[in-house]
């Protein structure tokens, strides 16, 4: 179960320089085909932070297409989790831990800011709670690495504010999610995962984690880690879920996502990207290829970031030239 406390800073073995905490917050202006994250990797026990905010309109297949990142990798490490301020002009506030957050940024060299609300609408989901999590123990479930098996959260909310970026202003009021992970976590590309979410209001919406894939140059979700959804304001564990998705490179432009949830309720969705990007600035290991998906469900329209997590050193031994010829 996930109380305040989980907000900040977890014990650890102050001797492992591998142990890492961190922070993701997506948000979005669907109007505008606007799409932002907020991420922190800190390392307390070396005292350095990773930080990168990134926002994109439309569709950008390379890095250089971008509208806006801002990655820092030598940032010094806060005391607190909980309420902080970074060299790279972010602050973040857990003003109802852990459900409600206050993030603010401003650009060191001018090009974007914004004010954020977090405002949870759901009870965080918690992976290691057996009461939420019915995949809990499943093989598949501790397959998924070492980085998310001491703790992580999901919890999903109301993000309203507004956001500044190259002289025009947004008002932002969407619904998306937050999580936070502690464990340790080395810096070594090997892994691959799939991460799904899809948000129609306070009252309904849903998160998928999957394994993936290459085979013969195309991604796969292969086997499902966990998930949840929120039906009606209540979190209820997701027991079986399956993601397809077309790829325009490596950029996704379309899914479908099938859940069923523990009380044996069907979810099913099909999505168009409006947004969408390659991120290789979230973590210097990893190459990530974002989505916003828009969604239509019972004469709803709901909106969610899908994002392919790559290790380098994952991509390079199914698509370099010298790991296909292995």
């Amino acid at each position: 179960m996930i109380t305040a406390a989980d907000a900040e800073f977890h014990e650890r073995d102050e001797s492992n320089p591998d142990w890492a905490e961190t922070r993701f917050m997506s948000f979005s202006v669907p109007e505008e085909q606007l799409f932002g994250n907020v991420y922190v990797l800190a390392r307390p026990n070396v005292g350095a932070v990773i930080s990168d905010i990134t926002v994109q309109r439309g569709i950008a297949l390379h890095p250089y297409e971008m509208d806006f990142h801002d990655p820092q990798m030598h940032l010094p490490c806060p005391d607190s989790f909980s309420k902080f301020t970074l060299r790279n002009g972010l602050s973040m506030e857990a003003v109802r831990a852990p459900y409600d957050y206050h993030y603010s940024y401003t650009h060191n060299l001018g090009s974007c800011s914004f004010e954020l609300d977090f405002t949870a609408v759901s009870e965080p989901f918690d992976c290691h709670d057996p009461d939420q999590n019915p995949k809990l123990g499943d093989a598949t479930f501790q397959g998924l690495g070492d980085q998310w098996l001491n703790g992580h959260y999901d919890v999903l909310g109301h993000v309203t504010g507004e956001l500044e970026l190259r002289g025009k202003r947004y008002t932002v009021d969407c619904y998306d999610g937050a999580d936070h992970s502690w464990g340790p976590r080395k810096e070594e590309g090997r892994r691959a995962i799939g991460w799904t979410a899809v948000a129609f209001g306070e009252d309904y919406g849903l998160h998928v984690v999957t394994a993936a894939d290459i085979r013969s140059g195309e991604v796969f979700y292969d086997d499902f880690r966990f998930g949840y959804v929120v039906d009606d304001g209540k979190t209820y564990g997701l027991v079986d879920a399956s993601v397809e998705a077309t790829r325009i490179e490596m950029i996704g432009v379309s899914n479908h996502v099938k859940a069923v949830d523990v009380r044996g309720k069907e979810h099913e969705f099909w999505g168009t990207a409006i947004a969408g990007h390659p991120q290789y600035t979230l973590n210097p290991c990893q190459g990530v290829f974002q989505s916003l998906y828009r969604y239509e469900h019972e004469g709803r329209v709901g909106y969610g970031e899908g994002a392919d997590c790559f290790g380098l050193d994952f991509l390079a031994e199914r698509l370099s030239s010298l790991g296909r010829k292995r």
